[in-house]
Parts: structure tokens; C-alpha cells; sequence
């Protein structure tokens, strides 16, 4: 006899389980703190935010280690960061940018970033004699 063919194609029951594949979702928390209402997550923006959030939380010792204070902080620091982003973009490009503003978004970006305990690392200089001393036991 040849089955219904209605119910042939119907797979038994539970014969696929979901808990059979990983998951692909990141860490809920880091995925809460670089949401922006009202920014699709996939425009370059909305890349860019999360790009820069990530970073600061990695830097600060993850999201555990934040308080809802320091949440707040870290998405502050971020959306002034991609603004002056974006408006060094725009000076790049040779479109006018009120400079102003620019020195304002980048003070205030430096203020965040104290508040949140990151501090400016600058390079070491390295002079022609540190460099010779550096390599003099390297082979030439």
C-alpha cells in the first residue's frame, strides 16, 4: 500500500532539534550596549558604533566589568567618536566642516574617555641610538 501522500512528506515529530546546532549569537550583553534605536545594525554606521563599542569594552576588561554607568558612558564615547568620524571624513573629502564643532566633538570625546579611565598611550620615541642599540645584536 502506498502512504497518503499528504503525510509522507512530514517529517516525524522532534526529528529536528534546534539544540543540535551552535550558537551563533554574541555575548546578549555586548549585543544590548551597541544597539541604537532607530539604526538598522547592518548600515556602515551602525557597523562603525558597534565597531567602536566593542573595541572600548575590550579595552575596559569586558561588559561584566561595567557598571550601568559605565554602559552609558562607553555608548557616549562611542557615538562622539563616529561622529568625528565622520566629520574627519568629510574634511578628507574636502567638504566644509564647522570646526568648531569639531574641536568641541573631540574635547568632549577626550572627557568620556577620562571618565572612563583611558588614558592617551603615546608612542615611545625612539631615537637613531636606541634603534642602533636595539639591533646591534641582530644579524645583518
Amino acid at each position: 500500500m502506498l502512504a497518503d501522500p499528504a503525510t509522507a512528506s512530514t517529517p516525524p515529530a522532534g526529528a529536528y532539534s534546534t539544540s543540535a546546532r551552535p550558537s551563533k549569537r554574541r555575548n546578549r550583553s555586548v549585543a544590548r550596549i551597541t544597539k541604537l534605536c532607530g539604526v538598522h545594525g547592518s548600515s556602515q554606521a551602525g557597523r562603525q558604533f558597534r565597531r567602536i563599542v566593542t573595541e572600548l569594552v575590550a579595552e575596559l576588561g569586558g561588559e561584566p566589568a561595567l557598571g550601568p554607568q559605565g554602559r552609558l558612558q562607553v555608548r557616549q564615547a562611542a557615538t562622539l567618536a563616529l561622529a568625528l568620524e565622520q566629520m574627519q571624513a568629510a574634511v578628507a573629502k574636502g567638504e566644509a566642516v564647522d570646526m568648531e564643532d569639531f574641536v568641541r566633538t573631540g574635547n568632549s570625546l577626550t572627557r568620556v574617555l577620562k571618565g572612563l579611565g583611558i588614558k592617551k598611550q603615546a608612542a615611545q620615541p625612539t631615537g637613531l641610538a636606541a634603534y642602533l642599540a636595539a639591533t646591534k645584536d641582530q644579524p645583518a
